[in-house]
């Protein structure tokens, strides 16, 4: 992904410090071009990077060996994400707190795009999540079903309540709204971003804060991840009362049947066409693999709201 070099004028004085906390679980192979990328960052004088490891590949010797200058923390057993973004977070001494996961590689200009954001006053600050050109059909497909709500033609705005990515907050966030639900393997920041809705707290979508996110190659690791996804929304909607899918039980299974998938597709084609109408032509290329995810949430969404805990 090509990104224009920034510049110093991008981060108006006195810039906020900042700690980019990556999480990265069993991410050996995945981990060098990371934080490679974060080595590449422009028009920002000093941040540190915080990287929360658990698993039992070989990232924690990766780490001591090429990027010595980062701070580790971690463990071998499988570390829940809520945990590891609680762990970065009390680790972390910086004023804004940027989430990274070790399988993205973010802009040249990422932090200090987005660090000019927070400058601006803004307390979260959201950007887009861009699919490689040079993926394959699989990996574009997911990328459509997971981050079409928020792409780069999408205009830059305060918006609140609504599906955010590539997040950063300052510090003080976290002291007045808590830290992440630590038993959730998925769904934590779906959580907290519910939490900061009802609070009435707001998020600037910058689309030129772009990170790099490549997806997946494997139809079956793309159908467990769509149905994976879709559980624990699910359980989410359940423990957290969400008001879309209240009500007696055949009316809640009419909508998740029926209303939750047919409205992913014309939502899907309405923020296509709106925000990114070079992709319109792999809304019908695609549209099976499309299918075939929708399929697979919704099929995860019901048996997540009846109780099923989707394995990590």
């Amino acid at each position: 992904m090509a990104a224009e070099p920034a510049t110093a004028s991008l981060l108006p004085e006195p810039c906020p410090s900042a700690s980019v906390i990556v999480l990265a679980c069993d991410a050996a192979s995945t981990i060098r071009r990371c934080l490679a990328s974060l080595e590449r960052q422009e028009g920002v004088a000093e941040f540190e990077v915080v990287v929360v490891w658990s698993g039992d590949d070989s990232t924690p010797r990766i780490l001591a060996e090429a990027f010595p200058w980062v701070t580790v923390v971690g463990q071998r057993e499988p570390l829940a994400t809520g945990a590891g973004r609680n762990l970065g977070i009390r680790t972390a001494t910086g004023e804004v707190i940027v989430f990274l996961a070790a399988d993205c590689v973010p802009a040249t200009d990422w932090l200090a795009r987005r660090l000019a954001a927070h400058a601006e006053g803004h307390a979260c600050v959201s950007g887009a999540v861009v699919c490689p050109s040079q993926a394959g059909a699989i990996a574009r497909a997911g990328h459509l079903l997971e981050y079409n709500a928020f792409p780069e033609g999408r205009p830059r705005e305060v918006v609140t309540g609504q599906p955010l990515y590539n997040l950063s907050f300052r510090r003080e966030v976290f002291a007045l709204h808590g830290l992440y639900d630590e038993a959730l393997a998925c769904g934590e920041d779906t959580v907290f971003n519910w939490r900061l809705a009802r609070a009435g707290v707001a998020a600037l979508f910058d689309p030129s804060i772009r990170l790099l996110h490549p997806g997946d190659s494997s139809l079956r690791r793309f159908v467990r991840h769509q149905a994976w996804h879709g559980g624990w929304f699910g359980r989410l909607c359940r423990e957290h009362e969400v008001s879309g899918f209240a009500g007696p039980g055949l009316r809640r299974l009419w909508r998740m049947l029926v209303k939750y998938p047919l409205g992913r597709l014309v939502r899907l084609f309405r923020r296509t066409h709106s925000w990114a109408p070079e992709r319109r032509g792999d809304l019908f290329r695609l549209a099976p693999l499309l299918l075939i995810g929708i399929a697979a949430a919704t099929y995860g969404l019901i048996r997540g709201w009846y109780g099923w805990t989707p394995p990590r």
